[in-house]
């Protein structure tokens, strides 16, 4: 049997032993805890780090928002300046054309007044001419005034019988001849200025002719030159229409009212055919432009006021037909002349209603 030693010995041994294991169980759980700490850190700013780059996330979104808005104003711009200069290279195509025109005109009346002033020309030349003939014929008719007043002198002094010589004398055949000179002299003077009155006349004639051609083609360049100014007026209205009706259209929600209070406006004042429609105007009420007359419903027919000539219909009719509504697709009227972007929808729905 062992002794008690042995057995304290051993008792001593197993509580050193259990010590050991409590320090090491000990040292472990420290070890763990500290590990345990380390990761709750490493969590908490791995969190930290999500929780920021999703702010960066957030930001990014914003401006790239941001930069996208600006990039549609930027290109609502561009399309807006890219409008003006074309209708600023039409207006210019236009401005060229009316140019053109001027100068061919110009041109004309350079001509007439060189035509004009080459046959005035010749007219002073015709007087001239006349007038020197007239002074000739005088100065003959003087002459041969004077040669027979001289032969009746030296004829009454050389005849004792006196009126008997004289009366044989002015029957002779010498005295007669300087009596048909004078009556051929006058002839002649008569049927030429007889012939000058005649080339007065047609002179006359081809003048007033020809004012009245100069009269018909002014009226005719002028009638040109207001409808050009009335197409220019109504273009130009038709483009602020559309350049008011894209800015309206980026403002719809704020505007709707007062857009239908527009277009009832609008539409009573086409009704009564008075307002012009949508692309007449001039100044006084000049040049205005009837719709309802263009399509053939006026109420009043050809006693309206803004009719136009029935040559012009079909023309306005097509100009009318290729522009745009002002309204766009707010247009709610299925006999809207004007041009629309949802052309085959509003069909579709125009249809529709008049089916059901």
């Amino acid at each position: 049997m062992p002794g008690w030693e042995e057995v304290t010995a051993s008792f001593v041994e197993a509580r050193t032993a259990f010590a050991r294991a409590e320090d090491s169980s000990n040292l472990a759980a420290q070890a763990d805890q500290t590990k345990i700490a380390d990761l709750r850190r490493e969590v908490a700013e791995a969190k930290e780090l999500l929780r920021k780059a999703s702010q960066e996330l957030a930001t990014a979104r914003e401006g790239q928002e941001k930069t996208e808005a600006r990039l549609e104003k930027c290109e609502e711009k561009l399309s807006a300046k890219r409008e003006a200069l074309q209708e600023l290279q039409e207006e210019k195509d236009g401005l060229e054309t009316k140019l053109d025109k001027k100068k061919k005109e110009s041109r004309e009346l350079k001509e007439e007044i060189e035509e004009l002033t080459e046959r005035l020309e010749k007219g002073k030349l015709d007087k001239k001419k006349s007038n020197s003939t007239a002074k000739e014929e005088k100065k003959s008719r003087s002459k041969s005034r004077s040669d027979d007043e001289g032969t009746e002198k030296k004829v009454k002094k050389a005849s004792p019988s006196g009126s008997r010589s004289v009366s044989r004398t002015a029957k002779s055949p010498e005295h007669e001849l300087p009596k048909k000179k004078k009556d051929r002299s006058q002839s002649a003077a008569r049927a030429r200025s007889r012939s000058d009155s005649s080339k007065a006349d047609k002179d006359k004639d081809k003048k007033r002719s020809k004012s009245r051609s100069r009269s018909g083609s002014r009226d005719k360049r002028k009638k040109g030159e207001k409808k050009e100014a009335l197409d220019g007026q109504r273009d130009d209205r038709d483009r602020d229409r559309d350049r008011s009706r894209d800015r309206g259209g980026r403002s719809r929600d704020r505007r709707g009212r007062s857009d239908s209070r527009r277009r009832s406006r609008s539409r009573s004042r086409s009704h009564d055919g008075r307002g012009g429609g949508k692309g007449g105007g001039g100044k006084g009420g000049e040049g205005q432009l009837c719709i309802p007359f263009v399509q053939g419903r006026c109420r009043r027919g050809d006693q309206c006021r803004d009719r136009h000539p029935d040559n012009d219909l079909g023309s306005i009719y097509d100009t009318l037909q290729r522009k745009l509504c002002r309204y766009g697709l707010d247009c709610k009227r299925r006999d809207c002349v004007f041009k629309h972007p949802d052309e085959r929808d509003r069909r579709r729905d125009g249809s529709r209603g008049r089916d059901d």
